[in-house]
């Protein structure tokens, strides 16, 4: 019986014929002097620092870094980055901050304001007590004569019923059609078996299941 002989077949492949990219630092360091047109933002908590300067070839401009090495008692060295329009680089050097003492600076939320018909918004802040990072976001709640609860402040607000036809009016943030009411002083049309005519409520009347 003949044997076949299967002889593999390497195929060899040359790879492309890629330049090799030179990268072109824009900014080189630098001597620090009086001249310096651009400042990485720094805080007024070291009680050392270094300079470091770095100077664009092309226009001649200098930008500086204020790096701390040390800090105030209840702060500490962060990393911190800056994208300088003068060397068109992120940096990254270390500045003194407040250290985490479980509270946030600036971190009040916001008054509520009117948003679509029916609901109201405003700038919710919250702290992050084991980092100190106050976060923002968007809150949302149901306006006056409205009840309800909204994620997005277009839906989720239900407008109170009416009675007599007046509608019932509701304190901003209410959740539930209970909370609707009627204030006292309020004149309404009124036709039963009784008869017809007008009525005025003596006191707040609230709206009941």
């Amino acid at each position: 019986m003949k044997k076949l002989l299967l002889i593999p077949t390497i195929l060899v492949m040359s790879p492309p014929n890629y330049a090799m990219a030179v990268m072109t630092l824009t900014c080189t360091t630098t001597t620090c002097g009086s001249t310096v047109n651009e400042n990485a933002p720094t805080s007024a908590f070291g009680t050392s620092s270094t300079n470091k300067c770095y100077i664009n070839s092309s226009t001649g401009k200098i930008f500086q870094i204020t790096e701390h090495t040390a800090c105030m008692t209840g702060y500490e060295l962060t990393s911190t980055s800056h994208t300088s329009t003068t060397c068109g680089m992120t940096y990254y050097y270390d500045m003194c901050t407040k250290a985490c003492d479980g509270t946030c600076s600036d971190c009040t939320s916001g008054s509520w304001t009117a948003g679509n018909t029916g609901y109201q918004q405003r700038t919710k802040k919250t702290c992050n007590t084991s980092t100190c990072v106050c976060s923002s976001s968007t809150e949302y709640r149901c306006a006056s004569g409205y009840y309800g609860s909204s994620s997005n402040g277009t839906s989720g607000c239900t407008r109170c019923p009416s009675s007599g036809g007046v509608y019932g009016t509701s304190v901003a943030g209410s959740t539930a059609i209970t909370s609707c009411y009627l204030p006292s002083g309020t004149t309404v049309s009124f036709s039963d078996s009784t008869g017809s005519g007008t009525a005025k409520y003596t006191a707040n009347c609230f709206y009941t299941n």
